[in-house]
């Protein structure tokens, strides 16, 4: 079987990487050297929990992959680090998990301040930090050795299976192609980077404010935006939130300096938010879309690819025709 992938973000190159190792001919075509796309601007959180159960899902066996894999750690520069994530969340969701539901008192110790009575929020102490932009550069290197792969800035031939997972180009390729777009929508995505002083908190999401550590004194924050139809890459220069200035409210402890980083980036996000395989109407199932990570396509491209790739296939993990390579082999 011949597949073409239009699209080297993280989502796109671990789908042929999945492919490739299965046997099938894999051609990838990637963006123009220096495309500011998702995958370069990520802050590479990830962690078993999430309040959605489908991202939970393919976030927790995500994660489990990554952790009994030498390789994909390496590859991922994983770092481990807590995280946490305001908001309730029954037993059943957190079964399986490094994680529970925490209080004020916890969360205060931790260094937020000015709750409400009640508060509550799950801490995940089995995720951490990667680098996206690192896993795919490593994934692109191994899939550029095999034989059954092409790597190149060209469009596919005459495919027999043709995916679009170009991420915020995803929508617009696909209608310039007359096809149907899916309902996937573009969002601008910004935060900025700051020197810290006082101790780091946690990666975090409030379900306004997030952060990330990035090592030694400094944390990626950044506020959710809802600044849809813009076009994807670069979006229009907005005014910039004064993410320090809520950093400072809700942590007391930390005292951010001014940005040494600005970034002002796209995603695509659909309905539902996942990162799945998705048949286009009207192409007799040749022509799919991977794409829709809406924001969180890091914790879950791992399983999601592996997923897209069986339903390619028509292949499961315990088939006969599955493929047994291995990702846990240690290099």
């Amino acid at each position: 079987m011949r597949i073409g992938i239009i699209g080297a973000g993280l989502a796109g190159s671990l789908l042929a990487w999945r492919l490739a190792r299965a046997g099938a001919d894999v051609e990838l075509a990637t963006g123009p050297p220096g495309l500011r796309d998702a995958t370069s601007v990520s802050g590479g959180a990830v962690r078993g929990y999430d309040p959605d159960p489908r991202q939970r899902e393919l976030a927790r066996d995500s994660l489990a992959e990554l952790r009994d894999s030498p390789v994909l750690r390496r590859w991922a520069a994983f770092v481990p680090l807590p995280s946490v994530l305001f908001g309730a969340a029954g037993a059943e969701a957190l079964a399986g998990l490094d994680a529970r539901v925490v209080g004020v008192p916890e969360l205060a110790a931790l260094g937020w301040a000015a709750l409400e009575p009640g508060t509550s929020a799950v801490l995940d102490t089995g995720g951490g930090r990667t680098d996206p932009a690192a896993l795919r550069a490593a994934v692109l290197a191994d899939l550029a050795a095999r034989a059954n792969a092409t790597v190149t800035t060209r469009l596919p031939g005459e495919p027999d299976v043709l995916v679009y997972a170009a991420g915020a180009w995803t929508p617009a390729l696909l209608a310039r192609a007359g096809l149907d777009a899916l309902g996937l929508r573009v969002k601008a995505i910004r935060y900025t980077v700051h020197h810290c002083q006082g101790p780091l908190p946690p990666i975090f999401s409030d379900g306004a404010l997030y952060g990330i550590p990035l090592g030694g004194d400094l944390l990626l924050a950044g506020v959710a935006t809802e600044e849809w139809a813009v076009a994807p890459g670069d979006p229009p220069a907005r005014p910039a939130v004064d993410v320090a200035r809520l950093l400072r409210r809700r942590l007391p402890g930390l005292r951010p300096g001014p940005p040494v980083r600005r970034v002002d980036a796209t995603d695509c996000y659909a309905d539902p938010p996942v990162l799945c395989l998705r048949e286009v109407p009207g192409t007799g199932g040749r022509v799919l879309a991977f794409t829709g990570g809406s924001g969180g396509a890091a914790k879950t491209a791992l399983a999601a690819s592996a997923r897209a790739a069986e339903q390619i296939l028509g292949t499961t993990p315990d088939s006969p025709h599955h493929n047994q390579e291995d990702t846990r082999v240690q290099q």
